[in-house]
């Protein structure tokens, strides 16, 4: 009665989860994109990076590698720790969370019109949501899936820096506009808890108010230090002169982290991340012990069992397992 009872707030905990999320999302594009006054807001910041470019002649990159090499050694790094902590599925989940970012992104910049409301701004095409923001959140949230709890606030502490840094980076260059993080940031976590929630559906409920103190102040600490590197390396000197590009960049940095740190409190109030399982995995790993045990007692009957007579209970019970009674790690 109380596993069914925590599965029921699993549930709910998800549910308003994605449901804030994509709202976050609407909103955003909807004041960003779809109003006038948002568009000669965000166009204002467009121009003004586009002045700093024309003082200083130089951009910031806004990602230390090209897109494909940054995926791959994404997808090698989750694919090596998931083998390392023997936790291939959750690997697997992660990857496929990675590519279901890069083609969520991909697709709502294709589908979703930008009209053109400010007869002052630039005539550009869709840019919501940014797809480098898309890319480095991605990442850091399929890392968060396979990592040891022990060491998840660390690596979701480093890649909110590094994510806040890639979307400032792309407001400084005059590629984005703040809705369009926001956006990404959003997307990212919708499909965050939606993949968790779908490879895992047992954990412990009630996370300790410490470790949610922690992860709140260990937040706070990211945004100071993404704003703190924001104006140090991203922004020259003549770039302090711009209050709106400073304070959007700000904006985009505790967007971001505010992602980070939702998605942790997320893993930590429902256990998720631990330990993943999918059922083909389950039903090959179940067949292969049973069907060693019985060779090596050398009882071929029972292995002609394991092998044709208890291959539908085998499926039955690593369904089962897979989706009502899994154990975390």
């Amino acid at each position: 009665m109380v596993e069914i009872e925590d599965r029921k707030r699993q549930g709910r905990t998800a549910l308003g989860m994605v449901v804030a999320g994509v709202a976050v999302a609407g909103l955003a594009y909807w004041l960003g994109v779809r109003t006038v006054a948002g568009q000669r807001a965000e166009d204002r910041i467009v121009a003004d990076a586009q002045a700093l470019h024309a003082i200083t002649g130089t951009r910031p990159e806004v990602l230390p590698l090209p897109a494909v090499p940054m995926v791959v050694l994404a997808v090698l790094a989750l694919v090596v720790v998931g083998l390392a902590r023997r936790r291939l599925a959750a690997a697997l989940v992660a990857i496929m969370l990675l590519s279901a970012g890069a083609g969520a992104g991909a697709l709502l910049k294709a589908l979703l019109p930008r009209p053109r409301l400010n007869l002052d701004g630039w005539a550009t095409a869709n840019s919501f949501p940014s797809g480098h923001v898309v890319l480095a959140m991605s990442i850091v949230l399929a890392l968060l899936v396979v990592t040891p709890a022990a060491l998840r606030l660390l690596v979701a502490g480093v890649g909110a820096v590094a994510t806040s840094l890639v979307a400032s980076a792309t407001l400084i260059a005059a590629w984005h506009r703040p809705s369009d993080v926001v956006g990404a940031v959003a997307v990212c976590v919708v499909l965050f808890v939606v993949a968790t929630t779908v490879a895992d559906r047992r954990g412990r409920l009630g996370a300790s108010p410490a470790g949610v103190v922690a992860t709140v102040f260990g937040g706070v600490g990211c945004l100071v230090v993404s704003v703190v590197g924001t104006m140090l390396f991203q922004l020259p000197a003549a770039g302090s002169r711009s209050t709106e590009l400073l304070v959007a960049c700000a904006g985009v940095d505790l967007a971001v982290v505010a992602g980070v740190v939702c998605a942790v409190l997320f893993l930590r109030s429902t256990g998720r991340g631990a330990r993943v399982r999918v059922p083909v995995l389950a039903l090959a790993r179940t067949a292969f012990t049973q069907g060693r045990t019985a060779r090596s007692s050398g009882h071929q009957g029972a292995w002609r069992q394991v092998m044709d007579g208890q291959r539908d209970s085998v499926w039955s019970r690593s369904m089962c397992a897979s989706f009502s009674g899994l154990r975390t790690a």
